[in-house]
């Protein structure tokens, strides 16, 4: 996929997520964490090494808040 897409439905899903974490709807907070990490995870595959690694971090960090939410 276009790295343009990924990084924006990244970005969007995070920022539904997290719109749904304050107003307190966790099952929709929950999907939209799982969306987010999946399409960075499919952006890092596309990334330098260095990007890479960060981008997985950070996808495993919001796939372990989507656990605890």
């Amino acid at each position: 996929m276009p790295t343009n897409f990924l990084l924006e439905s990244f970005e969007e899903h995070k920022r539904r997520g997290i719109e749904n974490f304050r107003a307190g709807a966790l099952k929709d907070a929950r999907y939209h964490f799982l969306k987010a990490a999946e399409y960075l995870l499919e952006l890092a595959q596309q990334s330098p090494d260095d990007l890479r690694k960060i981008r997985t971090k950070q996808a495993a960090e919001l796939i372990d808040l989507a656990k605890n939410v």
